[in-house]
């Protein structure tokens, strides 16, 4: 894998597909979740990558294991991608492509707010 989080490992390639240098795992095309992805929880901190993996991978968050300041940062980086991706909703609404992604991603913000509010 190099350094920018791509490559394959053990039949397991690596993809970043938020852009956000928190890599996630894939085999035979299809992303690994929940407990198959915890293994290759590859981040480098207990803290917003960990939070950032869980989310993107659709495991639970257990708002006991970060600090206040980890949730702060997490809740903050889902809502300004929320803000983005509501915007790209209406730049590529002629695009399905596009638009299945962005709602996908869309999904993932809803279901990790959801984990971090409450």
């Amino acid at each position: 894998m190099d350094r920018f989080g791509f490559g394959t490992k053990d039949d397991i390639s690596f993809d970043d597909p938020w852009g956000d240098n928190v890599s996630v795992p894939y085999k035979n095309g299809k992303m690994l979740t929940g407990k198959d992805a915890e293994p290759w929880n590859d981040t480098t901190s207990d803290g917003l990558e960990s939070i950032l993996y869980k989310g993107h991978t659709n495991q639970k968050i257990n708002k006991n294991n970060y600090s206040q300041k980890d949730l702060a940062k997490a809740i903050n980086w889902y809502s300004n991608a929320k803000k983005s991706i509501q915007e790209r909703l209406i730049k590529y609404k002629d695009r399905p492509d596009v638009v299945n992604a962005q709602k996908e991603k869309m999904a993932e913000i809803n279901r990790v707010l959801s984990q971090l509010i409450r």
